[in-house]
């Protein structure tokens, strides 16, 4: 396997490096093969894109026993080719998932169910989440702050129903409005874009909820939401009871 360096030595890990450079615009080609391609030819095609390792377990049955079947012609450029092979393997249960320092592009091959996959995600901004949504076999992590949403707790509850068994995470920050989700990149996606459409709606009807309360009543509430113990907020509540007037005794 020329340019490429196997440790087939190591029972529990076999390392592909890639050269470190290529020629620009260069295209990375799959065609199809008879009988199907072993995963780790893959992971030899995956390991020859510039500066890239790949290191994983070639006594593992998910890859010593698999072969995947590619009818057409690939042919991409090293960054397309890289999220192409990606979501090749995540369809057949395999994740890619970064170690070691950014700069160094090493990558290690675990099958879906693995705890390694949520302990390494890459962080997305809110503002690039759409970007990431057709990468499958991303695990990302991200902040969703929303502004008009009056309250969180049903929309994760509601959310956690699409979370990845096992790998996917979503908590809320109630003071704040947000969400931290931890996910495959689609999942994340669907995610946010539900909660955009909570946000929509909950801006809509906002206006008609302020309209509705009086003005004097929303100023209590203001108030006592600023008490920030159980004891001022009961003293607060006697006092405003104390100003209220008094029926007349029947």
């Amino acid at each position: 396997m020329a340019r490429h360096l196997l440790l087939a030595a190591l029972v529990l890990a076999a390392v592909i490096a890639a050269p470190v450079t290529a020629q620009d615009g260069k295209k990375y080609t799959l065609e199809p093969k008879e009988g199907g391609w072993e995963v780790s030819q893959l992971l030899a095609k995956l390991a020859s894109l510039p500066d890239v390792t790949v290191q994983y377990d070639p006594q593992s049955p998910q890859i010593a026993r698999k072969k995947i079947r590619v009818e057409g012609t690939i042919e991409l450029e090293a960054p397309e080719f890289f999220v192409w092979i990606r979501a090749v393997l995540f369809q057949n249960r395999l994740v890619l998932v970064p170690i070691g320092p950014e700069e160094a592009h090493t990558f290690s091959v675990v099958d879906l169910n693995s705890t390694q996959i949520s302990s390494h995600p890459v962080h997305v901004p809110e503002a690039e989440i759409e970007k990431w949504a057709n990468r499958d076999g991303a695990y990302i992590t991200t902040t969703i702050t929303l502004k008009h949403l009056p309250e969180t707790s049903r929309a994760r509850n509601a959310l956690a129903q699409l979370c990845t068994r096992q790998v996917g995470r979503i908590n809320d920050v109630p003071s704040t409005r947000s969400f931290v989700v931890s996910d495959f990149a689609p999942v994340v996606a669907s995610m946010y874009r539900l909660l955009m459409a909570m946000e929509k709606e909950a801006a809509a009807t906002e206006p008609a909820l302020r309209a509705a309360k009086d003005p004097v009543i929303q100023q209590y509430e203001r108030l006592l939401a600023s008490c920030h113990t159980e004891t001022a907020a009961k003293y607060f509540i006697s006092r405003i009871e104390a100003l209220m007037p008094k029926k007349d005794a029947e």
